[in-house]
């Protein structure tokens, strides 16, 4: 593993565990750009692995997000940038199309590639 990838590791496990919200933010970008960066030729194991990292950052900026503009416009942002991409992590779309903010969810509803919306959480 790269020093890169390693630091990206050490940055979620901080944001997950004691980041503050701004830290968490940034390890959703972080690990998106990673993934798009290669998603294309990422297998199923890699794919997963990416699903679980992401959807556990997602979990902790959806509860900021009712409050906060800025978790609201990442997880928008997060949506556009996954949407067009057939391997995105499958979890995270079906958890950012069931968002109840259309800015969120309309991107990967309008985009994504069909799939079963219903509850794995």
């Amino acid at each position: 593993m790269s020093a890169a990838n390693l630091s990206i590791v050490d940055e979620v496990e901080t944001a997950l565990n004691t980041g503050s919200a701004e830290k968490r933010l940034e390890a959703v970008r972080r690990v998106t750009e990673l993934f798009l960066s290669s998603a294309g030729v990422y297998d199923s194991e890699q794919i997963d692995l990416f699903d679980n990292v992401l959807e556990r950052l997602i979990k902790t900026i959806e509860i900021r997000a009712i409050a906060d503009v800025s978790a609201r416009i990442a997880l928008a942002e997060l949506s556009t940038q996954l949407a067009p991409v057939s391997q995105a992590p499958p979890s995270v779309v079906r958890r950012l199309a069931r968002n109840d903010e259309i800015t969120v969810a309309g991107p990967v509803l309008r985009e994504s590639a069909p799939f079963e919306c219903g509850r794995s959480d």
